[in-house]
């Protein structure tokens, strides 16, 4: 009867790691505070996502329909209208910089890129993070992130799709930053898709938290044999008393 109960305590346990698992890698959004870019866009004034054509709109889910499965942003869809994007202009070569406002631990980000007239988005980014790098200000232009003392996400520069002028466009990119720690993430583009007419940006980026790792846990038979293990030495102990 003892060792019915132990199987019983056993398979109890597993349950509880088996639920407690599932909480673990679930999507966690991180919300962008500030932004900065070489051009503010068609409003031409600073962040404001309540602007047509705005950079803010970029970084703060305008035009965006999460509906599909707001856990899965590889399901939602940009409207593409260029009032909720951005394009920056007189800069083929830009850049837009998302803050979090303190360091967090970066997942995957994904890019929604901008088509509108031919096509005015990215072809191929950089991506660049800091803690505490020179940040330059909005309208600047031209800006070299590596003399600035930002450090460099990837090696050589990252295909990004192009958008598909489409009122249901999905996601165009998703790149993970396996848990780079970061205040500020930025996008550089190094080309563009043409047709350009000195106009360059994107429709919509998102930014996950890094998963948290499940614990490391017994599988169910090895914890159901522990557990009868201590209770056969229960037994042999109270036997031997």
């Amino acid at each position: 009867m003892k060792n019915h109960k132990l199987i019983s305590k056993a398979f109890a346990v597993c349950c509880v790691f088996a639920m407690a698992s599932t909480s673990f890698g679930a999507f966690v959004q991180l919300d962008v505070v500030d932004g900065r870019a070489h051009h503010q866009g068609d409003s031409n004034t600073s962040y404001n996502n309540n602007l047509n054509g705005n950079f803010a709109n970029v970084l703060e889910g305008d035009g965006l329909d999460t509906s599909a499965d707001p856990t899965d942003p590889n399901t939602w869809t940009h409207d593409d209208s260029w009032q909720r994007g951005w394009q920056g202009q007189n800069l083929r070569q830009g850049w837009i910089i998302a803050d979090f406002g303190s360091a967090q631990s970066l997942g995957n980000m994904y890019i929604w890129n901008e088509n509108e007239v031919g096509n005015r988005g990215m072809a191929t980014i950089d991506i660049f993070y800091t803690d505490a790098a020179t940040v330059p200000n909005s309208g600047v232009g031209a800006f070299d992130f590596t003399a600035a003392g930002w450090s460099k996400f990837n090696a050589q520069p990252l295909a990004l799709p192009a958008g598909t002028s489409s009122p249901t466009q999905g996601v165009n990119g998703v790149f993970d930053l396996a848990g780079t720690s970061a205040r500020y993430v930025a996008i550089q583009a190094v080309t563009d898709n043409g047709f350009g007419r000195n106009r360059l940006g994107l429709a919509e980026i998102v930014f996950a938290e890094a998963a948290e790792a499940a614990p490391s846990v017994p599988e169910p038979a090895t914890a159901t044999l522990a557990l009868l293990g201590l209770g056969g030495l229960m037994v042999r102990r109270r036997r031997t008393a």
